[in-house]
């Protein structure tokens, strides 16, 4: 049996398999929504202790839903183009390939240098899949990926974006319309007062150094603005993503269906104007 691979406590790498861990919780629970195999076998081949991954039931939910989401929104997107680059943004220790893959896509995994090593040690690339080291905001990675905006793009990002400054969160939007037409991106959020909870909640444990700065509260209204390049922006609803959150528990189930509906938080879709020739 090959040895697993140990990850030091209190480390960045360690914070990273949180998300991991919560969709391997996910799927053990309600295998019949977030069965996830993939995740499992990743996490049969870390040394984790698991007393430091603890988390409640609505958090491992809200991972399964994250992958859920990106793996709808991707794979409607290449009923239309079935050749597109999928770029997962901050990728992090996300497993999509296999559940997107038909056969013709491109996935690439874009996070920092320390994560893809990490990444490239524990989960190996697929055909038509690779990792690249990058910040997300030092747009070379957009020359990097290769791709033909004429075959399609669309970007993924889960729990990421709400690090970033708005005004970056901005810029890359615009820079990804101007750079991919036609393409697309799609990525959670939270509301501008849920942010500011989530920030204090962070400050009582003693971090400061993970505060959180974008939160949207009407998209449509927020983000449209921002560019004539933004053809349209959808926010999931509860009805979109009832498949996935009426098989959880009651409690569980009441605390999403009001987040989504109050917009607490939110997954959206931008999609960008195409160019005529």
């Amino acid at each position: 049996m090959p040895e697993k691979l140990k990850i030091q406590k209190n480390t960045v790498q360690e914070t990273l398999l949180l998300p991991l861990y919560g969709r391997v919780q996910a799927a053990k629970k309600y295998p019949e929504v977030f069965a996830d195999e993939y995740s499992q076998k990743v996490m049969d081949s870390i040394e984790l202790d698991e007393s430091r991954a603890e988390m409640g039931e609505s958090s491992y939910v809200i991972y399964g839903l994250r992958q859920k989401v990106s793996v709808d929104a991707i794979k409607k997107y290449l009923e239309i183009h079935p050749d597109a680059t999928v770029v997962n943004i901050g990728c992090g220790m996300d497993i999509l390939m296999p559940y997107i893959d038909n056969g013709r896509c491109r996935m690439v995994n874009l996070d920092f240098p320390d994560v893809i090593e990490l990444r490239r040690q524990i989960i190996p690339a697929r055909d038509r899949e690779t990792c690249i080291a990058g910040d997300a905001m030092d747009f070379k990675w957009m020359d990097e990926i290769e791709a033909e905006p004429k075959k399609g793009f669309i970007a993924v990002s889960s729990g990421v974006f709400y690090y970033f400054r708005p005004e970056d969160v901005k810029k890359l939007f615009i820079t990804l319309a101007q750079r991919f037409p036609g393409g697309a991106i799609c990525f959670d959020a939270e509301s501008k007062w849920a942010t500011e909870q989530s920030n204090k909640e962070v400050k009582k444990l003693g971090n400061n150094g993970a505060e959180m700065y974008f939160g949207i509260d009407n998209p449509e209204k927020e983000i449209m603005p921002w560019s004539d390049l933004f053809i349209s922006i959808y926010e999931y609803t509860v009805k979109d993503m009832s498949k996935w959150i009426n098989p959880v528990s009651f409690g569980v189930k009441t605390f999403l269906k009001v987040g989504f509906r109050t917009g607490l938080f939110k997954f959206i879709r931008i999609d960008f104007k195409e160019v005529k020739a």
